[in-house]
């Protein structure tokens, strides 16, 4: 379909439509706050939020006064308390009994990771919150 276009536009056959400039709407500046995770969303709007935002501003959550920036992430069908870590390789609980399994990280001022390299060295285990932490 794409390369009937393009060679209907080669060709000068191709039909433009001007756009409505009543209908355009103004997108505001996305600020760094956005990113928060909210865990009590259900787990398809995290993840949303995750590939929404990725690479910048990102989405994140603060763990013990850090910032961890979820770089990529998978639904996964787990079910615990909202905002618990369910398994040492950072499954965490979402508000609607599924959980998001976090498979790339990037803890604040440090490099990305993938979680295996990330689990070896990290203070959040399985168990532990991350709603107020």
């Amino acid at each position: 379909k794409i390369i009937i276009e393009i060679n209907n536009i080669l060709d000068g056959k191709a039909k433009f439509i001007d756009q409505k400039h009543e209908l355009a709407t103004y997108a505001p500046k996305i600020n760094k706050s956005e990113g928060l995770i909210n865990w009590n969303d259900d787990a398809k709007k995290i993840l949303g939020k995750v590939n929404g935002l990725f690479p910048i501003p990102g989405a994140f959550f603060i763990y013990k006064d850090e910032r961890y920036k979820v770089l990529k992430a998978e639904i996964v069908k787990n079910q615990g308390n909202i905002g618990e870590v369910l398994t040492n390789d950072l499954e965490v609980a979402c508000g609607d009994n599924q959980s998001l399994k976090i498979l790339e990280i990037q803890r604040q001022g440090k490099k990305p990771q993938k979680i295996e390299e990330f689990i070896l060295g990290s203070q959040i285990k399985k168990g532990a919150s991350l709603i107020n932490a």
